[in-house]
């Protein structure tokens, strides 16, 4: 027998209640066929929620890679992915940048994916979740042979708060120089050991320096700046949670790796 309670829906009772009270076995039909109405409109809702994911018209890193008129690129793909995975039924907002916080703070969309840093200061009331896009690792160059050495060492770099903020901790002396030309001519002229940036920039330079210079020290790759998450706001755990569960799931099934690399190439950083 079935039994009414609070695990119930409440149409589900209903029909279970006038079951019992049936006499006749049409009318004992009549109810059983209202009892399955009833637990399929319980087990399948009318209607889902959907999810509002917001992103920027600016935002070209991935996303305006061939026509600029429809978003398409790394983080419409992940976010589809991730809204597949999560069973969630997505929808996206295309915003100018100055109204994508307001929005999601309103309520107008309830995610956003628009290469927003973990670093960022994007105000109160937002969380985020894991990264899903690991940021450029950075290395030293410098002449070959050169024996590494933390402490005491003169480094140069280019203009970035995120190497001002490293330089403070990592227990070498670290100069600012405005332009790579300069900064290169201190690294021949022996002034600093070496030059730290970004492998994007200084792989290239090693490359066509046609072996004047080389990545040099015990570390070759050092990750100081964080990831790119998804933002959302700070009430809205379950669908953090929902969202955090996929994209780790993706990191550790190797469909993350691969779809950094279809975007942003071979040597782009992974998980």
């Amino acid at each position: 027998m079935i039994a009414c309670n609070a695990a119930l829906h409440g149409r589900v009772c209903s029909a279970v209640m006038s079951l019992r009270a049936a006499m006749k076995k049409e009318d004992a039909m009549k109810y059983l066929a209202c009892l399955a109405a009833a637990l399929s409109f319980t087990a399948s809702p009318a209607t889902a929620d959907i999810v509002a994911i917001g992103t920027v018209q600016v935002y070209d890193a991935g996303n305006f890679t061939v026509d600029p008129a429809s978003l398409q690129g790394f983080e419409k793909a992940l976010g589809n992915e991730l809204c597949k995975r999560a069973g969630f039924t997505c929808e996206w907002k295309v915003l100018p940048p100055d109204q994508l916080w307001s929005a999601l703070a309103a309520g107008d969309v309830d995610a956003v994916m628009a290469g927003v840093s973990m670093g960022d200061d994007v105000g109160d009331g937002v969380d985020r979740t894991l990264p899903y896009l690991m940021l450029d690792p950075f290395l030293h160059i410098g002449l070959p042979g050169t024996q590494w050495q933390v402490e005491g060492a003169k480094v140069a770099y280019l203009p970035d708060p995120a190497v001002t903020a490293y330089a403070g901790t990592s227990g070498a002396t670290f100069t600012e120089y405005q332009k790579m030309e300069d900064a290169l001519a201190a690294v021949r002229s022996r002034q600093v050991l070496s030059l730290f940036g970004e492998r994007e920039a200084l792989a290239p330079v090693v490359e066509a320096s046609g072996g004047e210079l080389a990545i040099i020290g015990n570390r070759a790759e050092i990750k100081i700046k964080p990831g790119v998450a998804m933002a959302l706001r700070v009430d809205n755990v379950d669908l953090r949670f929902g969202f955090e569960d996929q994209i780790f799931e993706m990191s550790q099934d190797g469909s993350l790796n691969a779809l950094t690399k279809t975007w942003f190439g071979v040597d782009a950083a992974s998980w």
